[in-house]
């Protein structure tokens, strides 16, 4: 790693960025540790962010001082080590963060490793939490008892971060949100989800609402490519924000209607439009009918209509989702999105 060049009068990295430079995900989690220990403001953002109710009010002011911040502790149970844990005894709160870069994700076994720590004595009386931070979203309903599971992305913590830090000090809360701007923000995500869809899918999509198999990853949209046997005229002719996504297993409204409102309060302040897209998505989970299996379900916006609809067209120069049927959880960038729309037939 080259710090400085020849005829470079000082070098522009920061310590975390010879702290983090092989870029692997336990360095960057104890960077966020340490920022959050450093800078009282940090840890407050990144607990307002999970919308702890107990860290609220009058607890606020001496928050810093009553919390504990750990990295890698290690215990006999199941030969678990998490990446961060956040312990406040007054109001007793404990917190295990599971931390991932790029295209990692945590997973159920994870979660399943560090039950036995949450079921400590000492954590008798505390409200306990288990958050994946990740830099693809997409929660995943555990059967998790009394521990509340979050579901979080790298960039919303910095957002929050950016939130109540003032863009002229020089302090490690700052060096750290511009070391993660470059070394991370650019992180390049498949944004747009491009499906084939049936009859039965568009009837989910008219409610707002699809599924797929479980997957990781967190598109932002999606575009479904209504097939000639849906009913639709074919072709791509809407494409809807994500808003949320979840995998679980025998999902049900009774289940999911919190996340989902959670979901929509970051997404809109229209009230209206909320309750309407509530509506929808509430006929979507109660018709579905798989049990016993786990399924990633994607709750959208409202759609923008596409006129006329992007139609495939068949030619042997074309590649991926052009000219025949699209491949399983194809998601691609929104220049890929733009290059492909060009072989696309545009029929009015």
């Amino acid at each position: 790693m080259d710090i400085k060049q020849t005829n470079q009068k000082t070098t522009y990295l920061n310590l975390f960025d010879i702290a983090d430079s092989s870029r692997k995900e336990v360095h960057l989690s104890k960077i966020l540790a340490y920022v959050m220990a450093k800078d009282e403001r940090a840890l407050r953002a990144f607990l307002g962010l999970l919308d702890i109710d107990a860290i609220k009010g009058k607890w606020r002011s001496q928050l810093h001082e009553n919390a504990s911040v750990c990295i890698e502790k290690s215990y006999s149970d199941k030969g678990a080590r998490t990446d961060i844990e956040i312990r406040i005894d007054n109001p007793k709160v404990f917190i295990i963060v599971e931390c991932k870069v790029k295209g990692g994700k945590a997973t159920e076994g994870q979660f399943k490793k560090y039950e036995p720590i949450y079921n400590r004595q000492e954590y008798n009386d505390y409200k306990k939490y288990f958050v994946f931070l990740s830099h693809q979203s997409g929660i995943n309903l555990l059967d998790s008892g009394d521990i509340e599971v979050i579901d979080i992305t790298w960039r919303s913590v910095i957002n929050s971060f950016w939130d109540v830090c003032n863009a002229e000090e020089v302090t490690d809360f700052r060096d750290f949100i511009n070391y993660y701007e470059r070394s991370y923000a650019m992180f390049n995500q498949k944004e747009i989800l491009v499906q084939d869809v049936d009859a039965q899918s568009v009837e989910r999509f008219e409610r707002l609402f699809y599924r797929r198999d479980k997957v990781n990853g967190a598109p932002l949209y999606f575009a479904p490519y209504f097939t000639r046997v849906s009913g639709k005229k074919e072709g791509i002719s809407a494409i809807s924000k994500i808003l949320g996504i979840i995998t679980t297993k025998d999902i049900s409204w009774e289940k999911v209607e919190d996340r989902c409102r959670k979901f929509l309060e970051l997404a809109s302040k229209d009230e209206e439009a909320k309750e309407r897209i509530l509506a929808k998505w509430q006929e979507g989970v109660d018709d579905e009918q798989e049990k016993g299996t786990v399924l990633t379900y994607y709750f959208l916006d409202e759609p923008v209509r596409l006129k006329p609809p992007l139609v495939k067209k068949n030619t042997k120069d074309s590649k991926g989702w052009i000219g025949g049927m699209i491949s399983k959880n194809r998601c691609v960038t929104f220049a890929e999105f733009m290059r492909n729309s060009v072989l696309f037939d545009n029929n009015p």
